[in-house]
């Protein structure tokens, strides 16, 4: 038996039970088809989760943003370790939209403070987001954070203890920084470690292509003109002026 065949009376109801007060659907007493049916129906109405027989709503229903021109920007922490066996972390900032890595800083030790200096340069470069998902880190959640985000205008967005799925976005560009760049490469400084991972996340946001973006890159370079190989500029071109790096 399909999702299609079953009735609407037998499926209604368990939408029905999800969006109630319990948001509860009893499936484990019917047959496997009908189940499934159900399930299926649940997720097609924005329900993806099922945690002790209670269904919520999916990552997109309850965290993308459906507003135009809306920011959302997650981040997260990585850990590696150079060729002498000392551990280095590196911030990752992501935009959820465009799946653009906007920065990774790597250092020893990355607190608080340093959390409020990469976001500091990246809403000067890029403008203050709507909201900045993380998960509960002692660096996320500490009040000088909390508070300093709030004061430019943006909003935190914390996931639920022990559920990473939840930042999605962002822990899957950690799996592939670590399968693309960690696994494969020996860092004998930690400066090497910056210039190569900055060059990896340059690759990444240019040129590798991405299949949630239509197998595209997330931010492609332009072209600038006047170009350095000559030619004459098309009618329509502008001269865009340098772009901003962060220090």
């Amino acid at each position: 038996m399909t999702p299609a065949s079953i009735p609407a009376c037998l499926i209604q109801p368990a939408i029905v039970a999800a969006h109630g007060s319990n948001s509860r659907a009893k499936l484990s007493t019917l047959r496997p088809d009908l189940a499934n049916a159900m399930i299926w129906s649940l997720k097609s109405a924005g329900y993806g989760v099922l945690v002790l027989g209670m269904w919520t709503p999916s990552y997109e229903s309850r965290f993308v943003s459906t507003e135009p021109g809306e920011l959302h920007w997650s981040y997260d922490f990585v850990e590696s370790r150079t060729h002498d066996g000392r551990k280095f972390r590196m911030l990752n900032v992501i935009d959820e939209f465009t799946r653009e890595c906007l920065a990774i800083r790597v250092d020893r030790k990355l607190n608080s403070t340093a959390v409020i200096d990469v976001l500091t340069d990246l809403f000067i470069l890029r403008g203050v987001p709507g909201h900045v998902r993380s998960d509960n880190g002692p660096e996320f959640i500490a009040k000088a954070v909390r508070d300093w985000i709030d004061a430019v205008g943006a909003k935190t967005a914390f996931i639920e203890p022990g559920s990473p799925w939840e930042n999605g976005y962002c822990e899957s560009f950690n799996s592939k920084l670590r399968d693309e760049l960690l696994n494969g490469e020996i860092f004998y400084s930690l400066a090497e470690a910056r210039v190569v991972i900055e060059a990896w996340r340059v690759h990444y946001n240019t040129a590798r292509p991405h299949s949630s973006r239509g197998y595209r890159p997330p931010a492609p370079q332009v072209v600038q003109w006047p170009s350095c190989s000559g030619g004459s500029q098309p009618p329509q071109a502008t001269t865009l002026p340098p772009r901003p790096v962060m220090h």
